[in-house]
């Protein structure tokens, strides 16, 4: 009964009202269910397809089958809806992780300490750190 409450997109205080209990004992109960909310209904469309192709294939049910072709045509509708939405809109993808840009790793002060000072010594960014490295008593630049 939850699950087709979720199907629905029921909220919880309409499925508290439902089970007749309230919304923290659904919360606490049925807390996984809830979070995977957004699934139900593709994983509802699935177990109907399911099932209706095991009838059409176990009992060769004609009505089965045309409902089995007729969930498919609905499906392949969807993603091409989508397509063409995803296309108009400009192509908006998530960058696959090979062209994303880099994310500079935040560092505790100790490893950013650590990696500025190898960087120093390597004659990173900032050449003006060389001389003042080889001899400390120079007025470090600014």
């Amino acid at each position: 009964m939850l699950e087709a409450g979720l199907a629905m997109s029921w909220t919880n205080q309409r499925l508290a009202k439902a089970l007749d209990c309230g919304v923290s004992t659904l919360k606490r109960n049925f807390g996984p269910l809830l979070r995977i909310r957004d699934g139900i209904p593709d994983r509802l469309q699935l177990a109907l397809f399911a099932a209706a192709a095991r009838k059409a294939v176990e009992k060769q049910d004609m009505g089965a089958l045309r409902q089995v072709r007729a969930m498919i045509e609905d499906n392949d509708r969807r993603m091409t809806d989508a397509r063409l939405r995803q296309a108009q809109s400009g192509g908006q993808q998530k960058m696959p992780a090979d062209d994303a840009p880099e994310k500079e790793e935040k560092l505790g002060k100790k490893a950013a300490a650590l990696r500025d000072a190898r960087q120093a010594v390597e004659g990173g960014d900032d050449a003006d750190w060389d001389g003042w490295l080889l001899d400390p008593t120079a007025v470090r630049p600014h």
